[in-house]
């Protein structure tokens, strides 16, 4: 991979994903909060769903150039409306902090863009597991930074969670770079990302079903389930070849 950089073969911005990934955690942490998750997430989605189609179409990620097929838009607009679904009850009462929804928008654009890069290093390495490590080597460097100057502005935190698997974030994290690195080859990041936003409801389901965090499962969290796991088949259907 260093040949590669050296000679120009692995473009110089393909060590940028670690970056946005810090810029979706930052983000996390300032309009979250503000926004309440509904908005963030649906914000999310429509960036990746945007950021997918335009880095597929420009041909970024090591699958080369996508052409966004009639599928696969029909499935991307069809997952943001499965998140829209999924949240819905908690969006009719999201009005504070509308302008921030920009900031989760951003995030996942960047985030499309992050899995298309990581894609190129894993390619140039032949290596997932040293995609990875770069990825998330620059993403701390970026949240040392932040976290440095939030410190010098506010002051160290008075209080750290207690809950073990509070902390269980960052190797989440680990996993899913790695298996976005290995799988944007051949899957493209607008159909990598939906089967990420439908993996999430699922397990939202799951988990609100065997152990409730936010008052169990609702009808509209099974039908946005539902809807984000159709789009995900109708993108993922092969294009009719044009005679």
């Amino acid at each position: 991979m260093r040949d590669d950089l050296r000679s120009g073969r692995l473009p110089w911005w393909s060590l940028t994903g670690g970056a946005c990934g810090a810029v979706f955690v930052f983000g996390q942490g300032a309009a979250a909060p503000v926004v309440g998750v509904a908005l963030f997430t649906v914000g999310v989605v429509a960036g990746q769903v945007l950021g997918g189609l335009v880095v597929d179409r420009i041909g970024v990620g090591p699958g080369g150039r996508m052409d966004p097929s009639r599928q696969r838009l029909t499935g991307g607009v069809l997952a943001v409306f499965a998140v829209g679904v999924s949240v819905a009850a908690d969006l009719s009462g999201a009005t504070s902090g509308l302008a921030l929804v920009v900031i989760p928008f951003v995030a996942g654009v960047l985030m499309s863009w992050q899995t298309a890069v990581n894609g190129l290093l894993r390619v140039s390495a032949h290596s997932a597991l040293t995609a990875t490590f770069i990825s998330f080597a620059v993403g701390t460097v970026f949240l040392m930074v932040a976290a440095g100057v939030s410190t010098a502005v506010r002051g160290w935190p008075e209080h750290w969670p207690t809950e073990p698997w509070l902390y269980t974030g960052g190797a989440l994290g680990i996993v899913f770079v790695a298996l976005s690195a290995a799988l944007v080859r051949t899957a493209g990041v607008l159909l990598l990302g939906m089967s990420s936003v439908a993996g999430q409801l699922v397990s939202a389901v799951a988990i609100e079903a065997g152990l409730p965090l936010a008052g169990g499962v609702t009808t509209w969290m099974l039908v946005g389930a539902t809807i984000a796991l159709i789009a995900v088949g109708i993108a993922a259907l092969p294009s009719r070849a044009r005679g």
